[in-house]
């Protein structure tokens, strides 16, 4: 199973947000810029792995989360950060955020859930 987390983030600029995870995590953030992606900050918590992402909710025309346009930031957290690295940086921006969780088994289902001091599955 693939498991996708994702902290949307609004009222807060992306400088800011890559500022304050490099305070809570104690690291710095490389900033990347693609064509497809724009401008991200990116911070490999592991080797050969994209850990931690920063980049912006609407890309190259498009918003990547419809439902959640007032969130103009996305932080994506790969599936080998701790629960509790997910915890501090989620309880830092908490009233400026939600969190989603998207499980996945690929051809077989998809779930669903928000956070609310616990994950919470989605109606699908």
């Amino acid at each position: 199973m693939l498991r996708y987390t994702y902290i949307l983030v609004k009222g807060f600029s992306m400088d800011k947000i890559v500022d304050e995870l490099e305070n809570i995590l104690q690291t710095k953030f490389e900033v990347h810029e693609s064509e497809y992606w724009g401008m991200y900050f990116e911070k490999k918590m592991y080797k050969d792995a994209n850990n931690i992402r920063v980049l912006t909710n609407y890309i190259d025309g498009e918003w990547q989360y419809k439902e959640y346009k007032e969130y103009s930031i996305v932080i994506e957290i790969n599936k080998a950060i701790s629960d509790n690295i997910f915890i501090d940086i989620y309880s830092y921006f908490r009233d400026n955020a939600i969190a989603l969780l998207y499980e996945v088994e690929p051809k077989i289902r998809e779930r669903h859930y928000y956070y609310k001091n616990e994950w919470v599955l989605e109606n699908n």
